[in-house]
């Protein structure tokens, strides 16, 4: 299997939790305005492949930011126990 270079990581991780984020939240949207009706799918698809391309950018953007806040705000890891 070839891989992808490691450089590309943030981008490969933010491609994947948008687009499962974004199919969620479209999905439960849908849902919830029309309820389980034979054409659900003809207008969900359609609202996540409108959603995804503002959640990726926005997410990509906002990552590092996140990251910055959270590390301020949590304790830090525990540290290895002495080994002996």
């Amino acid at each position: 299997m070839i891989k992808i270079p490691y450089r590309f990581h943030r981008a490969v991780f933010t491609i994947q939790v948008t687009g499962f984020a974004s199919a969620m939240v479209s999905g439960l949207t849908t849902w919830r305005n029309m309820g389980l009706t034979p054409d659900f799918f003809s207008h969900w698809i359609p609202a996540w492949l409108a959603s995804w391309p503002v959640a990726f950018p926005s997410m990509y953007a906002v990552t590092p930011l996140a990251q910055r806040l959270a590390g301020k705000l949590c304790a830090p890891p525990p540290s290895d126990p002495p080994k002996g």
